[in-house]
């Protein structure tokens, strides 16, 4: 066989056509999994300190190399195999025949960036709270910017490249000067936001989904064609609702403290087993730190 038929493995498929349809069972547990990580960021925010503080100083420094050379690889390696027989040509072969490696060096200088972050946020407090702060700030900016602008726009301020900079870097700032102030509890207050953030978008996503189900189902109904065609997932009115849902979870926690139970932590196994990781990459980062020292 050529290098692009090598395609079974006894009696595992491992054509392009074989691995897609793989994926495709791999991937009815991405929302479950999602909705996990949700709920345990949301809740039990304390328990999930390291998770919420790697997640946020890389969300803010190389996630966009990484998702951006991704989609390129992904982009080129759709073109590929959508001109050959998915059946006779394995993903490796499709992969190296496709991949730009300049995505590649784009992906690696996100990691790096990405990694050299999370160990400035393990090292240094003010770094961590600074991450996790500018993080807050891009969450809550297309919340906050309209407001801003309308009363930037009443007194005549509005107007002009800087003033536009200034009003959309202005949730930045404050939440980077807040997290700096409140270092002990801006951790808890970003866990809830993205739990929230995550929550809402399987929720919405899955209720899209249930309306186009019933539009095509009742295609009489001018109630239900309406809902399924005004529900925008995007809306500003889900935003809100998330950022609510975090705050009301923020201030729960502050008022009692939550303990995972056994239960929960069998239900949200994998964001634990994620937390233990990284609590152990940082401990064998400060282990080395103060070995050297």
């Amino acid at each position: 066989s050529g290098e692009g038929t090598a395609t079974r493995l006894g009696p595992v498929d491992l054509s392009v056509a074989g691995v897609e349809g793989y994926s495709k069972i791999l991937g009815l547990v991405k929302d479950p999994v999602k909705l996990a990580f949700g709920v345990g960021l949301l809740l039990y925010g304390r328990d999930f300190a390291h998770v919420i503080l790697f997640s946020q100083a890389f969300k803010v420094t190389g996630f966009a190399l990484v998702a951006g050379g991704a989609a390129t690889i992904a982009q080129d390696y759709d073109a590929f195999v959508s001109r050959v027989d998915k059946r006779a040509v394995s993903p490796l072969h499709a992969l190296k025949t496709s991949l730009d490696p300049r995505a590649v060096r784009a992906i690696l200088s996100g990691m790096y960036a990405g990694a050299v972050a999370c160990i400035a946020a393990v090292v240094s407090p003010v770094a961590g709270a600074t991450g996790v702060g500018l993080s807050i700030g891009a969450t809550l900016e297309p919340h906050l910017l309209p407001f801003i602008s309308g009363q930037m726009a009443k007194r005549g301020h509005g107007r002009g490249k800087w003033a536009e900079f200034g009003m959309s870097s202005a949730p930045h700032v404050l939440s980077v000067v807040g997290a700096l102030l409140a270092k002990n509890y801006i951790n808890t207050l970003s866990g809830s936001l993205i739990g929230a953030q995550l929550i809402t978008q399987v929720c919405t996503k899955h209720l899209q989904a249930f309306l186009r189900l019933l539009a095509r189902k009742f295609e009489n109904s001018a109630l239900i064609q309406k809902a399924a065609r005004g529900f925008d997932p995007r809306h500003p009115a889900v935003g809100a609702i998330s950022v609510g849902m975090a705050v009301a979870a923020f201030a729960s926690q502050q008022r009692q403290a939550t303990m995972l139970t056994f239960p929960a932590k069998l239900v949200l196994g994998v964001p634990v087993v994620v937390e233990k990781v990284m609590r152990a990459f940082k401990w064998a980062l400060l282990g080395r730190a103060s070995g050297q020292a």
